[in-house]
């Protein structure tokens, strides 16, 4: 991430009344974000990441470190609609990557 921009997904963290949930995403080109978030609060069942500054047209697969491929959409879906991420049993984490692909795979 030498020379990563950065950029927060949900309001700032707080050491009271804080978010249920932190996201930040790091996109070092064009072509990869990394999207890290991170659960405080254990009732909170479910959050929606929104990333940044992709590329409206392009089609992106993405994929979780600890779960594998999650699906295929465009940029302009990742941003408007957002990622869908659930609490998980084993970890407080979610590490995703969105990678831009050649085509949208049928």
């Amino acid at each position: 991430l030498n020379r990563a921009s950065g950029a927060l997904l949900t309001p700032q963290a707080s050491a009271v009344n804080g978010p249920p949930w932190d996201a930040f995403q790091a996109t070092g080109t064009l072509f990869r974000s990394v999207v890290s978030v991170f659960q405080w609060d254990p009732a909170a069942r479910e959050v929606t990441v929104k990333p940044v500054g992709l590329s409206r047209f392009a089609a992106y697969e993405v994929r979780s470190v600890d779960a594998g491929l999650l699906g295929f959409a465009t940029g302009a879906e990742l941003m408007d609609d957002g990622v869908l991420l659930l609490r998980s049993p084993t970890t407080a984490a979610h590490l995703l990557v969105l990678t831009v692909i050649p085509r949208m795979p049928r």
